[in-house]
């Protein structure tokens, strides 16, 4: 099985020897790199030239004429890579050895899973983990409370809990995901989005990666404080089965409406179309729970939502 990695850069000399030096320091090693630098004003591509010229044949090398943003970098850079799994990868993060490793034995044992994330630690810039909770560890609190993972649901209800730069995807699923339909979502949440419509996505709940936060970053994941409110609070937001408070509903109903109203930009693709109208049943469904726990203030919740055009669907 080859394997690719996908890295983006754009002015990250500052920490990407220790990135390459990682990816390079895999138990199992990787086929190639492909790199797309996004027009760097700093030193980046001289390293990336550096590193060319001591791994020869291991390192493709390119370096934009304009700036594209990181979205549009890294869906060229998924077209180009070659292997038969794809790794995509940040410029200033750092990967545990085992990662390569642990994703392969996971897809080889999952053959109908198209894209796998992980779940990882937070670093700061001196590369000191910080004791946090993130959405990556919403999986494992799920499971940890009884409850099947429906990651479609927790990503329609409580927001995207994949991060790019953990993310791995088999080559003959590119075609089903890109090009991204829709300027302004994350190439991330798109493809994570997509997977778990199609019952394809998986995440390992092992820490397989390094992420760093650091005032330079263009996208940074929020930390939540390593305590059980918060992951009571991350149970209530992303889990599927569970009978909600009246605020909770509401903030569902909330994030359904507004992936909905910005989905529904995406024209006439036929995945989005389909997205869209599982969008509007899981909507639907939150409107019935909010009136069958609060039979009053549920109905003239909706009410007033119509009056106002809150958690309203766009036609």
């Amino acid at each position: 099985m080859k394997v690719s990695v996908g890295l983006c850069t754009y002015n990250g000399e500052t920490h990407l020897r220790k990135q390459l030096d990682s990816i390079l320091a895999q138990t199992r090693k990787v086929n190639e790199i492909v790199v797309y630098d996004d027009g760097s004003s700093d030193n980046t591509w001289l390293i990336l030239e550096t590193y060319q010229l001591n791994y020869p044949g291991l390192f493709q090398i390119r370096q934009n004429p304009t700036n594209l943003g990181s979205i549009k970098n890294f869906e060229q850079v998924l077209y180009a890579c070659h292997g038969d799994l794809i790794f995509l990868s940040d410029h200033d993060d750092i990967w545990v050895p085992e990662k390569v490793e642990e994703y392969i034995t996971c897809f080889e044992k999952s053959p109908d899973t198209n894209v796998i994330c992980s779940n990882g630690y937070i670093i700061n810039e001196n590369d000191h983990v910080i004791d946090a909770l993130t959405v990556w560890d919403v999986p494992e609190i799920l499971e940890n409370r009884g409850e099947m993972v429906h990651y479609f649901d927790s990503i329609c209800y409580g927001g995207n809990i994949a991060t790019g730069a953990s993310m791995a995807i088999r080559k003959n699923y590119i075609r089903r995901i890109l090009p991204i339909p829709l300027l302004g979502v994350h190439h991330d949440e798109w493809i994570a989005l997509i997977a778990s419509f199609d019952k394809c996505f998986k995440s390992i709940n092992k820490k397989l990666f390094y992420y760093r936060i650091h005032p330079q970053q263009q996208v940074g994941i929020i930390p939540y404080p390593n305590t059980m409110a918060s992951r009571d609070e991350l149970y209530r937001n992303f889990s599927s089965i569970d009978v909600p408070n009246f605020k909770t509903i509401k903030r569902k109903m909330k994030k359904i409406s507004q992936k909905h109203n910005f989905f529904s930009k995406g024209g006439d693709h036929q995945l989005m179309q389909a997205v869209l109208s599982a969008l509007r049943h899981k909507h639907y469904q939150l409107k019935k729970m909010l009136i069958a726990n609060y039979p009053f203030k549920g109905r003239l919740t909706i009410v007033m939502d119509k009056i106002t055009t809150k958690r309203q669907l766009v036609k």
